[in-house]
C-alpha cells in the first residue's frame, strides 16, 4: 500500500473459490502430520529425515545417498501433474544433487523412470527432466530449463505436466503461487499406470542436511475453470488506482476502455500491469477522485491466460488523502480510570477520542502516552465529528453497543488517582495532553468509582480541569455519544496566585485558571521598580510564567509586576492583575505564627491552619512542614510545598485537604489565600499541639490547643475555629486565643481574624478594652481584654472581677507569672461557670516581682447584654 493514501473498498459481488479434491491414486503430502507411515506411506531411508517448520529436511549421519518412494497411480485420463516446494541450501553439483523422480516402474528406480535432477557439474545449472532406460543408460534429456536458474542455493515451486506426449515444467518463488513456464519436451508414456515416486539425494559430508521438501502433489492435472476475482482496491493517490486479481490474466484487460469511473462515465488515460506475474495493473485518471466520497469502478471483463472469463464487475472504493491529523484536531474525550463499582456501564477501563476536525484521519500509528508509556493505536478511519472508544483488546465486545470500538492489544491501565495522557501522531506531534486527578470529581460519591469523566467542550484549547467534569449520565458515562456535559458553561478565572523567583533573573508567575499558551506574544507588563523581561528567553505553560528578567533582582527590595493582555484557553481576555514579590530570606522563630486553626469542622469537611508573616520581608515556605503531635510525640506531618512558596509581610496563608469546600462554608474567605496540602494532618478535635518547621526543621511556632479555649457559652464547637487576638501575644497562652465570632460564620481563613484586638499602647500599667461588653459571641465586642504594661521582668499577675457591691464574682488569673507586657481576657463568666449579671464591674490589676516590687490598680467596666 503505499504510504501517501489510504484506502478503502467493498466488492459487490462475491464469488466462492472451488478447490479440487484429491481423488484414489492421488495425493498431496504437505508434511503436517510429520508422520511418513501413512497418508501417504513412504518407504526406504526415512530414517534419513526429520521435520522442521512444516517442512521435510534430511538428516544423514554421514555422506553418502538416500531414496525414499511412495506408490501412485492413473486412471485414462492422460492429463498427469506432479508439483512440490524443493529448497537446496548450497550450489548444486554433480556429486550433491537432488532427483525427484516422477514416474518409476519400480521402486528401485531402475528402468524406465522419469525424473527432475538438480546438480551437474559447471556453473550454468538448469532443471532438466530425463528418462533413465537402464541402471546403467546415459539419461536422455527430454526438456532442459533455464539455464543457471538453479546454479546457487535456492528454494522454489516446481510443476511439472504431462499430457498425450507433451511434458512441460514450470517454476516459481516459493512464497508466490504464480509459476512461470520453463521448459518442454515430448516422450510418451503408457496409462493407466500404476507406479512409484520418489527424492533420491546425493551429498558429501558437507550437505548432510541442506536439503528442504514440502507440498508434493502426484495425481491428475488440476485444471482451472475459475474466473479470475478482485482480491485488492488501492486508492494510490488521487488519480491512480492499483488492482490486484487472484491470478494472473490476460493482456486483454489493459484496455481502458474495460474500466469505466461511474458518475460521470470516465475511462482510465493508461492502464499497465504492476508485474511480471500479469497478476495486478495500475490505472491512472486524468480527473481527481473525489476525497472522502464513494466511487464506483465498473469492469466490463476479467480473463485468465486460461481463457476464464467473469464480466460486469462493480467496485466500490473511497479515496481517503492520507492526512496527518494536527495538534487539537484529535482530542481526548472521555476517560474511565475507576470502573468499579459500576453504575451503568462495562465494569472496565475505557478512552473515547474525538476528531474535531472537518477531515477523515486514518489513526493507525497514532499512540497514547501513559505516564510515559506508549499504546500504539491500529488503522482504523475516523470520520470528521465523530468518537472511537478504545479499551482493552479483550473487552471490545462489551462496548460493542455504543458504537465504534478499538480494542488496544498492549493496553496500560490509568491509574484511579490521576494520570498523565499524550496523545501523538504517527509523526511523533503532540495533538493532545490531558493530566487529570480524582480531585476532579466534585462528587465524593462519584470519586469511589462507576463514573467517567467527560470533556465538557472539546473545540477549546483546555486541557486542565477547568473543561473537565464527572459525568451527569444516569449510566455513569456517554462511550459514544455526545458528552452529558456538553452544554455546561467553562469556569475558567485568570488569577495571578503569586511571584518567586527561581534565581536572581528568572522570576516564576503562577496562576490560577487555565491560560492561552499560544497568546504569549501579546502580553503586556508594568513593573515597579522597573525591570525588563526577556520574552525570548521566557516560557508559558497552563499554570504560569516563566519569565526572564533584567538586571538581576536584589535583596530587600519589594518588586511590582502587572500582566496586560491575560487571555485564558478559551481567548477570553481577562482584566489586568498585579503581584508583589522579592528575594526571599530564612524564617526563623516568631517570623511566621500559626494565626488561626480550625481542629474540629463539620462533619464530612476538613481542617485547615493559617500563618502570618509578622515581618518586613518575604519568607519562602518551600519544604517548610506542619507536624500534629500528641502529649509530645509525633503523630503525622505534611509538607507545605515542594516548590517556592512565598509568603509575603503581614500576609495570611491558609492550608487545607481541600480548599474549595472553605469558601462554601464560609463567607470570609479569601480564595487567593487558600493552599491546599493533599496529606495535611487531622487535629485531633479535643486537644493536641501543631507545630510549624522550616526546612531546617527549625521550630518557626507552635501551638498546643484545647477545646477548653473556645468561647465558653458555645453549645457546638463543631466547624468553629480558633482565632489568634494579636499576633504580638504569645502562642501557647490561652488568654491569646478565642473563638471566631458568630457574625462571620465562626471562621475567617484568609481573612482578618474576628476577634483581633489592637495592643494597648499606653505607657499606664492597666488598660482595658471596651469598658462596655456583651459577651455573647457576636464578633462586635465578646470579651473584656485586660492590657498590662510593666517594667522589665518577670510578674506575678493577679486579676479579680468584683461587681458594684464589692463582692468577688471572678478570679480571672490568679499568680500566674507573665512577661512584663500582655493581655488577659474575661468572658463574662462568674467562678461557678455561670453568666454574669448585666452591671458595673471592677477590674482589679495585682502584680509584684521578685525584687518586691508591687503594681496594682483598679479599671471599671460595664458588662452589657444584646440581643443575637
Amino acid at each position: 500500500m503505499s504510504p501517501s493514501m489510504k484506502y478503502l473498498f467493498y466488492l459487490v459481488i462475491a464469488f466462492t473459490l472451488l478447490q479440487p479434491n484429491v481423488s484414489d491414486g492421488q495425493w498431496l503430502e504437505d508434511f503436517s502430520d510429520e508422520n511418513l507411515s501413512q497418508d501417504p506411506p513412504w518407504f526406504g531411508d526415512t530414517s534419513n529425515f526429520i521435520f522442521e517448520d512444516g517442512r521435510l529436511r534430511l538428516n544423514a549421519s554421514q555422506e553418502g545417498n538416500t531414496s525414499i518412494f511412495s506408490e501412485i497411480s492413473s486412471n485414462e485420463n492422460q492429463h498427469f501433474e506432479w508439483s512440490f516446494e524443493l529448497e537446496i541450501d548450497f550450489s548444486p553439483s554433480a556429486n550433491n544433487k537432488a532427483r525427484l523422480i516422477l514416474i518409476s516402474s519400480d521402486s528401485l528406480f531402475s528402468a524406465p523412470v522419469y525424473l527432475l535432477n538438480f546438480g551437474e557439474s559447471g556453473s550454468s545449472d538448469a532443471v532438466e527432466l530425463q528418462r533413465i532406460d537402464s541402471l546403467d543408460a546415459i539419461p536422455i534429456i527430454i526438456a532442459r530449463g533455464v539455464e543457471g536458474m538453479i546454479s546457487s542455493s535456492f528454494r522454489r515451486n516446481y510443476k511439472v505436466t504431462y499430457n498425450n506426449g507433451l511434458w512441460e515444467v514450470w517454476s516459481g518463488e516459493y512464497y508466490s503461487p504464480y509459476m512461470q513456464f520453463e521448459t518442454s519436451g515430448t516422450d510418451s508414456i503408457n496409462f493407466p499406470f500404476d507406479a512409484y515416486f520418489g527424492i533420491q539425494l546425493d551429498y558429501t559430508s558437507s550437505h548432510t542436511e541442506d536439503f528442504f521438501f514440502d507440498d508434493i502433489f502426484c495425481g491428475n492435472a488440476l485444471i482451472d475453470t475459475l474466473a479470475p476475482i478482485i482480491e485488492n482496491i488501492e486508492v494510490v493517490n488521487e488519480f491512480e488506482l492499483y488492482i490486484t486479481f487472484s491470478e494472473s490474466v490476460d493482456s486483454l484487460v489493459l484496455n481502458p476502455f474495460n474500466y469505466t469511473l461511474q458518475i460521470p462515465p470516465i475511462n482510465p488515460v493508461s492502464v499497465d500491469f504492476i508485474d511480471s506475474f500479469q497478476k495486478g495493473v495500475r490505472l491512472e485518471f486524468q480527473e481527481e477522485f473525489l476525497p472522502y466520497s464513494s466511487s464506483i469502478l465498473f469492469i466490463d471483463s476479467l480473463i485468465d491466460i486460461e481463457n476464464n472469463l467473469i464480466t460486469g464487475l462493480l467496485v466500490e472504493f473511497v479515496y481517503a488523502p492520507d492526512y496527518e491529523a494536527q495538534y487539537g484536531e484529535i482530542r481526548f474525550n472521555e476517560i474511565m480510570p475507576d470502573p468499579t463499582p459500576p453504575v451503568g456501564l462495562p465494569a472496565v477501563e475505557f478512552i473515547e477520542l474525538i476528531n474535531t476536525s472537518d477531515s477523515l484521519i486514518d489513526i493507525a500509528s497514532y499512540s497514547i502516552y501513559n505516564s510515559g508509556n506508549p499504546m500504539l493505536l491500529p488503522s482504523f478511519l475516523l470520520e470528521p465529528h465523530t468518537y472511537v472508544i478504545l479499551c482493552k483488546e479483550v473487552d471490545t465486545n462489551l462496548f460493542a453497543s455504543y458504537g465504534d470500538v478499538l480494542g488496544i492489544e498492549n493496553w496500560i491501565s490509568l491509574l484511579n488517582t490521576g494520570d498523565s495522557l499524550l496523545l501523538v501522531n504517527s509523526s511523533g506531534n503532540v495533538l493532545d495532553e490531558l493530566n487529570y486527578s480524582d480531585k476532579w470529581f466534585e462528587d465524593p460519591l462519584k470519586k469511589e468509582g462507576g463514573w467517567s469523566l467527560e470533556r465538557i467542550d472539546a473545540n477549546v484549547d483546555c486541557k486542565s480541569e477547568v473543561n473537565w467534569k464527572e459525568s451527569n449520565s444516569f449510566y455513569g458515562g456517554t462511550p459514544g455519544y455526545v458528552n452529558s456535559v456538553d452544554m455546561l458553561e467553562i469556569e475558567n478565572e485568570i488569577t495571578l496566585i503569586q511571584a518567586y523567583l527561581l534565581d536572581s533573573s528568572l522570576l516564576r508567575v503562577e496562576i490560577s485558571g487555565e491560560l492561552d499558551t499560544s497568546f504569549f506574544a501579546n502580553l503586556m507588563y508594568s513593573s515597579s521598580p522597573p525591570f525588563e523581561i526577556i520574552w525570548e528567553n521566557s516560557t508559558i505553560d497552563e499554570s504560569g510564567l516563566s519569565l526572564a528578567c533584567f538586571p538581576p533582582f536584589q535583596q530587600d527590595q519589594t518588586y511590582h509586576l502587572s500582566l496586560h493582555n491575560l487571555n485564558d484557553c478559551r481567548g477570553i481576555e481577562f482584566p489586568d492583575q498585579e503581584l508583589v514579590f522579592g528575594i526571599p530570606e530564612k524564617g526563623k522563630e516568631g517570623d511566621v505564627i500559626i494565626n488561626e486553626i480550625l481542629f474540629n469542622p463539620y462533619t464530612g469537611a476538613n481542617d485547615f491552619i493559617e500563618i502570618y508573616n509578622s515581618t518586613s520581608h518575604f519568607i519562602d515556605l518551600k519544604n517548610w512542614r506542619i507536624i500534629e503531635l500528641k502529649e509530645g510525640i509525633h503523630i503525622e506531618d505534611a509538607r507545605i510545598s515542594d516548590h517556592s512558596l512565598l509568603i509575603a509581610p503581614n500576609e495570611l496563608i491558609v492550608f487545607s485537604r481541600d480548599v474549595k469546600e472553605l469558601p462554601l462554608l464560609y463567607p470570609y474567605c479569601d480564595p487567593m489565600q487558600l493552599v491546599e496540602v493533599d496529606d495535611l494532618p487531622n487535629f485531633s478535635n479535643e486537644n493536641g499541639e501543631v507545630m510549624l518547621v522550616n526546612d531546617e526543621f527549625i521550630i518557626i511556632d507552635s501551638l498546643i490547643y484545647d477545646e477548653d479555649m473556645h468561647f465558653s457559652l458555645l453549645d457546638d464547637l463543631n466547624g468553629v475555629s480558633l482565632e489568634r487576638i494579636h499576633p504580638d501575644l504569645p502562642s501557647n497562652k490561652k488568654s491569646t486565643w478565642v473563638s471566631s465570632a458568630e457574625s462571620v460564620d465562626f471562621a475567617t481563613p484568609g481573612y482578618k481574624n474576628s476577634q483581633f484586638s489592637k495592643l494597648s499602647s499606653e505607657s499606664s500599667s492597666l488598660y482595658i478594652e471596651p469598658q462596655l461588653f456583651t459577651p455573647n459571641n457576636d464578633g462586635y465586642n465578646d470579651e473584656l481584654f485586660i492590657h498590662f504594661n510593666l517594667k522589665e521582668g518577670g510578674w506575678m499577675v493577679n486579676v479579680v472581677i468584683y461587681n458594684a457591691k464589692g463582692v468577688l464574682i471572678k478570679n480571672v488569673t490568679n499568680n500566674s507569672w507573665m512577661e512584663s507586657k500582655g493581655v488577659i481576657r474575661w468572658d463574662g463568666l462568674t467562678n461557678n461557670n455561670e453568666e454574669a449579671s448585666v452591671g458595673i464591674y471592677i477590674v482589679y490589676f495585682e502584680a509584684f516581682n521578685s525584687q518586691g516590687q508591687i503594681e496594682s490598680a483598679k479599671k471599671v467596666c460595664v458588662l452589657g447584654k444584646q440581643s443575637l
